[in-house]
């Protein structure tokens, strides 16, 4: 279990859900938190009827809506820690989206019901500072780094800026495949477990450095081949945190 890491992460909450209900209402809720929403008569609840808060600060499945069946396009979902302003969903007609204090928004924060029935850009999304992009997702922005922009400027890779009241999070991923051996596999979590040590020692202005070792397996694809067919290789990750000192 992280510390403090796990304690700042938290799912934004539902602000709103016309022609309906939902419980629990908290402003965020805590990692593993979950979300039951119910339509009124007459509406058909469309998306997830619930939704878990998952560790990395994402709601899983899709903001429900209650719709009625009538309009050019289908009732627009708000996201949870939106507020949307605007009504309807007959061609033409807007809806802006705008997050809560201290939130993020991601995506279009304003869509358009078009002829073709459909709304125009993308569904947005509230984040919080502390959200986490999943294990898969960090390793996909890794390698477009290290094959577009770290080729042009090779020293970028080797900089780190961090300002006051800001986190970084460093990754360590860890073979786990069985011909790396156990005895072996653990020479890596200790040389890792040093290599945080150095850091803590020599980094003085940093604090609240915590160390989350061995996060779930998770599999990444290998660039490499085995009997013709794409494998894939297991990982573990340690994850150090590091803030600033006020």
């Amino acid at each position: 279990m992280c510390s403090p890491a796990s304690l700042y992460i938290r799912c934004p909450g539902q602000i709103s859900f016309e022609n309906g209900f939902f419980i629990p209402r908290r402003t965020f809720h805590p990692i593993g938190d979950i979300l039951s929403f119910q339509c009124s008569d007459g509406y058909q609840l469309l998306g997830s009827s619930q939704r878990y808060c998952q560790p990395n600060g994402q709601w899983n499945g899709t903001s429900p809506v209650c719709d009625d069946g009538v309009g050019h396009c289908l009732t627009l979902a708000v996201p949870p820690g939106a507020i949307a302003t605007g009504k309807g969903n007959h061609l033409g007609d807007r809806i802006s989206f705008k997050c809560q204090t201290n939130l993020d928004l991601i995506g279009s924060s304003q869509r358009v019901c078009m002829l073709d029935g459909e709304w125009s850009d993308t569904q947005p999304s509230c984040r919080g500072m502390h959200f986490k992009d999943t294990l898969f997702f960090q390793w996909v922005i890794l390698d477009y780094l290290q094959s577009h922009l770290l080729s042009f400027s090779p020293s970028l890779g080797r900089r780190l800026i961090l300002t006051k009241d800001s986190f970084l999070y460093v990754y360590f991923l860890l073979d786990a495949s069985h011909s790396v051996t156990e005895p072996n596999f653990s020479i890596f979590k200790d040389a890792v477990s040093q290599i945080i040590i150095r850091v803590k020692n020599y980094v003085g202005l940093f604090v609240d450095l915590s160390i989350c070792m061995l996060l779930p397996l998770v599999n990444i694809p290998s660039t490499r081949y085995q009997t013709g067919q794409k494998y894939y290789r297991k990982l573990k990750a340690p994850l150090i945190e590091i803030g600033y000192n006020n």
